[in-house]
């Protein structure tokens, strides 16, 4: 019996192989629900998250740090406000307290 090598070989029965599958991903296959779209790319910040670290910022005490933790906090007392962790897909945190500080900065 012949070898033959790992990459030529089908995984399964009646799969081609890897190299004779077509490499056309942006092709529509029909795999979506109707009206999905893709998840959104880390990048920059909504205006909705920056309103509300907007808000937390002030409804802080003077001389009051902000921190992730400290917006949790606040965010279980304010109805509709959305968890520090949902800035994950916003490029974090901190990428959404410095578009907040920028803005309420150029109100001043």
């Amino acid at each position: 019996m012949e070898a033959v090598p790992p990459c030529t070989r089908s995984t399964s029965p009646g799969r081609p192989a890897t190299q004779e599958r077509p490499a056309e991903y942006a092709r529509d296959v029909g795999a979506a629900l109707p009206g999905e779209r893709r998840a959104r790319k880390a990048g920059v910040p909504t205006d909705e998250l920056v309103e509300w670290v907007e808000m937390y910022l002030r409804a802080l005490p003077t001389n009051a740090r902000a921190s992730q933790r400290g917006y949790n906090a606040w965010a279980r007392t304010v109805d509709g406000a959305p968890w520090a962790s949902r800035f994950r897909n916003y490029s974090g945190w901190s990428a959404v307290l410095a578009a907040a500080r920028e803005r309420l900065s150029d109100d001043d």
